[in-house]
């Protein structure tokens, strides 16, 4: 049990550190050009500042739903997975124009797949703990 939560841990550290840093680092410069950007052209800098919040929702939510299943906890796939599945949508189609397709697929990539495959176990894990229906 413990080899499967190290492995588990390990995997979020793995698809989901680099979108992390990217936030973590990048919020507070890109919500700066986010309000100079505001200043000068009010719909791009609005477009700017929902793209990042939905980037950073996106985050946020790909962490608690790796937690969860890390934990074996229930995870409730709710409004706010469904926000941070527009995030990410946002950010990929956001980014997809402005970075090389090796930094999308890294920062936003990844960590779609990563929350693919925990959406996955979290979904094995409920199919697991609710008795079966047998047909009579």
């Amino acid at each position: 049990m413990k080899f499967r939560v190290a492995l588990l841990a390990l995997e979020s550290l793995a698809l989901g550190g680099a979108s992390t840093a990217a936030v973590v680092y990048g919020f507070p410069v890109m919500f700066g050009l986010g309000i100079a950007t505001l200043m000068q052209a009010p719909a791009t800098g609005s477009l700017g500042l929902l793209q990042l919040a939905g980037c950073a929702w996106a985050v946020v939510e790909f962490w608690h739903l790796a937690v969860k299943t890390t934990l074996s906890l229930p995870y409730s796939f709710g409004l706010r997975f469904w926000l941070g599945v527009f995030g990410a949508t946002v950010g990929l189609v956001g980014f997809y124009g402005t970075m090389p397709l090796a930094a999308v697929s890294l920062f936003i990539g990844l960590p779609a797949l990563g929350a693919a495959h925990f959406s996955f176990l979290q979904l094995r894990m409920r199919s697991r703990q609710t008795p079966s229906r047998v047909a009579t």
